[in-house]
Order: structure tokens, then C-alpha cells, then sequence
């Protein structure tokens, strides 16, 4: 059986691998095909929503820009707080490549400022947010939510399970308050918002599916009565 990879350890290797290559220099004709090829595949770019920032790598974001243009590919890229004015400043520089997503501590006493200040830097919702001390629809997370709701932004939630850190370490960490069942209470009290479940709850991938029909129901009902 061969081995499983992460993310992460994918684009170390492949920026790695990128990288080696010698990259000569093009002909007139040549950077005219590249051109048109690089014309017809903007609408067939594929598009990573779950890309993690790096901090342990500083070349992480070249690396990602070369892979991504390999690949044709635009990376949401999840961005912790302190590497906020980094990101921004690359997605500037790259925007078909990286679409920046903020990581927000929900239990920080300043997450609001947190969430503020990656709307002013331009960021395009939040993501991953993960590890909460309370269950996601705790009501002292709800002003996030609001906020983020008229902002229009997408949110990403961690869903299903944690791993580890350490198998004799304490850890206030529990994934039950990391339900996807959650989501769907969120999704109704903030239209506005384009609610994401990552990792689709695993291994509860019953409520994803019940939940998002659920919604779509309840929506096409409403909207018939009318």
C-alpha cells in the first residue's frame, strides 16, 4: 500500500522538485503558446480551498507559486495572524494564485480584531477555525460570525476528528465540539455566509449531507410560499 501524504508535505516536496529544474530561456514562439495557455486555462484552474501557511518554511511562498503554476493552480490559502501582512502582500502580487483565508483563535479576547484586521489586509473569509474550546455554536462566538456574515465571506470549520500531539500530554482539545452538526445552525442564523465543514465531520459523513438538505429544503419551501 503505498504511503499517504499530506498538503503540507506536498508542496514541500513538489516546490523542491520545481526548483531543481533548470529553467531556460523561451523563444519569441514559445512565450506565445505559454501566453495562450495561459489565456485558455484561467476558467480551468483548479482550485485548493484547504492550503495551510507554512511558518516553518521561508521559502514557502515561492515554492507555492512555482507549484501552482505548474499545476494551474489557486490556493485559499490559510494564514495564521502573525504571517497576515505576508500573505496579503503575496496575494497581491499573485492573485490567480493565492486567495488569502484567515486562521482566527475563536476563544482569543481579540479575535474580533483579528477578523477586522484581515478584512482590512483584503482576506476573503476565515479558515481553518479548529481546536475551540467550546462547541462552535457557543453564543461567545457568534459576534465572529456576525461579523464575518457582513462581510460575505466564506468560513471554513474544522469538522470530525484531531489527532494528537502527544499520546502522554494533556490537551484541552475535544473533537465533539467540532461536530458538523453545528454548522447547519450557523448556516441558518447567517445567510450571508458560505459555511464550509472540512474533513466532511469524519467519521460522521451522515451529517454533512442531512444537514445541507435539511437547509436546501427549508430554503426551497420558503421561497415557494412567496
Amino acid at each position: 500500500m503505498s504511503e499517504r501524504i499530506s498538503r503540507r508535505e506536498f508542496l514541500k516536496g513538489a516546490g523542491a522538485a520545481a526548483t531543481a529544474i533548470p529553467l531556460s530561456g523561451k523563444t519569441a514562439a514559445e512565450a506565445h503558446r505559454s501566453h495562450e495557455f495561459s489565456q485558455s486555462s484561467d476558467n480551468n484552474r483548479i482550485v485548493d480551498i484547504h492550503v495551510h501557511f507554512d511558518e516553518k518554511n521561508p521559502n514557502f511562498i515561492r515554492d507555492l507559486i512555482i507549484v501552482a503554476d505548474r499545476l494551474n493552480l489557486t490556493a485559499c490559502l490559510l494564514t495564521p495572524y502573525p504571517n497576515r501582512e505576508q500573505v496579503a502582500d503575496a496575494a497581491r502580487q499573485y492573485p490567480k494564485q493565492i486567495v488569502p483565508f484567515g486562521f482566527a483563535d475563536l476563544d482569543s479576547p481579540d479575535v474580533l480584531t483579528q477578523v477586522k484586521d484581515f478584512h482590512a489586509l483584503g482576506y476573503r473569509g476565515l479558515g481553518e477555525l479548529e481546536f475551540v474550546k467550546k462547541p462552535y455554536t457557543d453564543d461567545s462566538y457568534m459576534p465572529v460570525y456576525e461579523l464575518a456574515n457582513q462581510y460575505g465571506w466564506l468560513v471554513m470549520f474544522h469538522t470530525g476528528i484531531v489527532l494528537r500531539r502527544s499520546v502522554d500530554q494533556p490537551e484541552n482539545v475535544a473533537s465533539y465540539r467540532m461536530r458538523a452538526f453545528h454548522l447547519e445552525e450557523i448556516a441558518r442564523r447567517f445567510p450571508k455566509l458560505t459555511v464550509v465543514g472540512a474533513h466532511c465531520g469524519n467519521p460522521e459523513y451522515e451529517w454533512p449531507r442531512r444537514s445541507l438538505a435539511g437547509t436546501l429544503t427549508s430554503s426551497s419551501t420558503s421561497v415557494a410560499q412567496r
